[in-house]
């Protein structure tokens, strides 16, 4: 039907037919459909409400979130006791910068990525649990900065 009344090609390397419980990638999304349910649970009012299943999910997956983070050198990965630990990184390419430019560099790529994933099902969690880890990036940055500057103040003024 695809080619002989549409006219179009599929990709064998880009075409996905899966189950649609199964996830699958597009967009830096993983789209699934949640499994069917009969279970019903209580609502905070206390009344009886259906479970929510056989809907079509948008997730951000921690991956697509790591790998941003690691393509802007804002974090890198240490592990520890078999652990990943995410750590902030020192971006020294801000360092000639005003304070408020560098801030100004942290709040659009943030505000970029949490615009992109607004439409996804989880993402407040997503993307809080991303705000969380990256809260100390600006300070990464700004402290060595303010450090430098104090120690050529107090290298002037001691002389």
């Amino acid at each position: 039907y695809i080619a002989e009344q549409l006219k179009l090609e599929l990709s064998e390397e880009k075409t996905l037919v899966t189950k649609a419980r199964d996830r699958a990638k597009f967009l830096g999304f993983d789209i699934r459909v949640t499994p069917q349910s009969n279970h019903t649970k209580k609502t905070k009012s206390g009344s009886t409400a259906r479970n929510y299943s056989g809907h079509v999910m948008l997730e951000v997956p921690t991956s697509v979130i790591q790998k941003k983070l690691l393509e802007l050198g804002a974090m890198r990965i240490d592990v520890r006791n078999g652990t990943e630990i995410w750590q902030p990184t020192y971006r020294g390419k801000l360092v000639g910068r005003t304070d408020l430019s560098i801030l100004d560099q942290y709040n659009g790529e943030v505000r970029g990525f949490c615009n992109y994933y607004a439409i996804a099902n989880n993402r407040s969690s997503a993307i809080s649990w991303s705000t969380v880890s990256i809260k100390p990036w600006p300070v990464n940055t700004v402290q060595p900065k303010a450090k430098l500057l104090l120690n050529i103040v107090l290298s002037r003024t001691s002389g």
